[in-house]
């Protein structure tokens, strides 16, 4: 009996033979397909939940102020000076083009804002639409990328991860414009994925792919400049694919080696414009080359406060990522354009947490633009995850154990949901403290339901899961009889134990 026999696919996807991979492995712990067998449901519920999280609705409260206040009249300005919206000049009010310095970042997002007004008028939605429907593309683009090079279902688990990031949805859903930054560097990774692993055997096909690459890195150059815009999606596909090949693998053709290479070259040739930046740049190099201002001394972060965002950032599947990352990284036998995917999304993580650890000291803790690739690998893991022979009890145990630790420090610290936003130390309203912490409370219980299911290897037939309650029934026999008999008071009394310990900790919060 094969492998396919032994263990059919899971949601239904027929078994069938997987197609022959130059340089692939013949032997496979799980077939999947990718043709269109597994239909369009997967892509259909992605849809809804990228919907229901990025655009319903966007206009619920007013402008946060003064960040998107800031943000806003620098917009209105934009528009008025370079796109003739005349309309939208206030008498008495600076109507002029504002200064790079003003701006402290790249002029793309304000323009995207400045689009939103000139078409639909001064008013909060206005403003956040054009960034949220960059958001949504660039979850499309995440989508695309997972789709061709593995299958829709894991393309599916990856887009609801990252509609579900806090980095990525508050900024879709904030006037704040690096919701266009984190969309720009995915639509970048996927047209250079797209390209360097599995280049459509057409031109136009392998053209429109490396022009959505292209017009990711300008936006991206036009967001947040050479270092994160450019240096984090290129470089990372090109170490990617360069591990990909020393692995022994073989692209689909020359395109795909040249798609390859150009991604190398770019990617090194970005990461060095953007470090002699930040080693010799004056103000106005960092501006115009790094979109970002020079932080001031006496507010310094240190190299590892990107990791400190991301714990709360990608709450809650900042407790998944870790190991999801081992799930994903410990596929060996796998090959062909998956494993491309694999390497390519692990190379721009790294390469992130570089870039933003290098850059930190320099232009202060910016919104993490490799949040895409986590959410890509979260993914892949949990599409692994449905292979019975993958065992995947322990990564939900640690899981469960990381959600509790964040959800402790959440309620405890109840700023620390702001960090995703990146904007120094903002203080969350004290009206807000309390329902924060129940909607942080049942979101985390109610993900932990739904997590352990999914990874907690659970046995699917019904004689499985019956012999299974079995064996815990003489399990917990057998615990009895080791304990003479005597193991009930044990429980009543570590259980009237914790209550003693509850009611006194609850009088002396009372002071009595």
């Amino acid at each position: 009996m094969n492998d396919t026999e032994a263990h059919p696919p899971a949601l239904g996807v027929p078994a069938v033979p997987p197609s022959p991979v130059e340089g692939a492995p013949a032997e496979r712990a799980l077939v999947v397909t990718t043709d269109g067998r597994l239909g369009w449901g997967p892509a259909g519920a992605a849809a809804v939940v990228g919907a229901l999280s990025l655009l319903v609705p966007i206009g619920w409260s007013g402008l946060w102020a003064p960040y998107e206040l800031e943000v806003a009249d620098f917009s209105r300005r934009i528009a008025v000076a370079l796109h003739g919206a005349e309309a939208l000049a206030i008498a008495g009010a600076n109507n002029a083009v504002p200064t790079l310095s003003e701006l402290g970042k790249g002029q793309l997002p304000f323009s995207s804002v400045a689009l939103g007004f000139q078409l639909l008028g001064l008013s909060d939605w206005a403003g956040r639409l054009p960034l949220a429907l960059a958001a949504a593309a660039g979850v499309w683009g995440l989508f695309a990328l997972v789709a061709k090079l593995c299958d829709r279902v894991a393309a599916a688990y990856a887009a609801i991860a990252l509609v579900t990031m806090p980095i990525y949805f508050l900024h879709a859903r904030t006037m704040l414009g690096d919701g266009v930054t984190l969309a720009a560097v995915t639509l970048a990774a996927a047209g250079l994925g797209v390209s360097a692993f599995a280049p459509p055997e057409r031109w136009w096909g392998r053209l429109g792919w490396a022009l959505l690459g292209l017009t990711g890195l300008l936006a991206g150059f036009g967001a947040r400049g050479v270092l994160l815009g450019v240096a984090v999606p290129s470089l990372g596909v090109g170490l990617g694919w360069l591990a990909w090949r020393l692995c022994g693998h073989r692209g689909a053709g020359r395109a795909s080696a040249a798609a390859g290479v150009a991604s190398l070259v770019l990617g090194l040739a970005a990461c060095g414009v953007g470090l002699w930046v930040l080693l010799r740049g004056s103000p106005e190099a960092y501006l115009e080359l790094l979109g970002a201002k020079q932080a001031e001394p006496g507010k310094l972060p240190t190299h590892d406060s990107s990791l400190h965002q991301l714990g709360f950032g990608l709450f809650p599947w900042s407790a998944i990522a870790p190991g999801a990352l081992a799930l994903v990284l410990g596929q060996e036998r796998e090959g062909g354009a998956r494993a491309g995917l694999r390497f390519s999304l692990t190379a721009i993580v790294v390469v992130a947490l570089a870039l933003h650890g290098v850059s930190a000291p320099q232009v202060g803790v910016l919104p993490f633009v490799g949040t895409f690739a986590l959410a890509g690998l979260i993914g892949i893991a949990f599409r692994d995850a449905e292979n019975p022979e993958q065992r995947t009890r322990l990564v939900a145990l640690i899981a469960a154990a990381l959600l509790i630790v964040f959800l402790s420090d959440l309620r405890t610290f109840p700023d620390l949901s702001l960090l995703p936003f990146a904007l120094g130390t903002p203080a969350l309203p004290e009206s807000f403290t309390g329902a924060a912490k129940d909607w942080m409370t049942y979101g985390s219980f109610g993900c932990l339901l739904l997590m352990l299911p999914a990874l907690g290897d659970l046995p699917a037939e019904k004689k499985t899961l019956a012999r299974a309650v079995r064996d815990s029934r003489r399990w917990l026999h057998a615990l009895g009889s080791a304990w003479h008999g005597k193991l009930r008071w044990v429980l009543a009394a570590v259980t009237l134990l914790l209550g003693a310990a509850a009611l006194l900790a609850r009088l002396g919060a009372r002071g009595l």
